[in-house]
């Protein structure tokens, strides 16, 4: 007879029905497991919703952080690029002779040209993508607050 195909660990059975409810529960803190025996299931809720708001925090403080790097990341790349095509722009000079009569340096020019727009629509793309994800940080603390104001009011803490 072969094994069962469930991990004991994940407290599944062929025996006991999967109660799906377990895995919905707001906030999801607790990655799927039922909520001890000697706690009340509201208290139980509220702290995982709580839990999962301050979660979410934490993730879109980390998108934040990790938006500017790629930001920062991007800058560095097109300043590299630009200062190698300046090199290239330099070598292609000649002295006594119009520069734009070199087709290699007009498309040279033409390409320093793009990445300066290039650097400047990352700039606005990391400055638009930071505000919006710091809007979505503000209402989940806002939400979070409200969450842990409620757990206390409903706790008698607060009257």
């Amino acid at each position: 007879m072969p094994p069962p195909p469930f991990h004991p660990d994940y407290g599944l059975s062929p025996q006991a029905p999967l109660d799906i409810t377990r895995y919905l529960t707001p906030g999801a803190g607790s990655y799927g497991m039922p909520p001890a025996p000697n706690d009340d299931p509201l208290d139980e809720l509220l702290r995982m919703r709580s839990q999962g708001l301050e979660d979410l925090v934490c993730r879109v403080g980390d998108l934040i952080e990790a938006r500017q790097q790629a930001g920062r990341e991007s800058a560095a790349a097109i300043s590299r690029d630009l200062t190698y095509l300046e090199n290239l722009i330099i070598d292609r000079y000649r002295l006594n002779e119009r520069a734009t009569d070199d087709r290699t340096y007009v498309k040279l020019r033409l390409e320093q040209l793009r990445l300066h727009s290039e650097a400047r629509q990352e700039t606005v793309s990391c400055w638009r993508d930071t505000v919006l994800l710091a809007k979505e940080l503000g209402d989940l603390v806002r939400r979070a607050n409200e969450a842990q104001q409620r757990d206390r009011l409903l706790q008698g803490e607060i009257r």
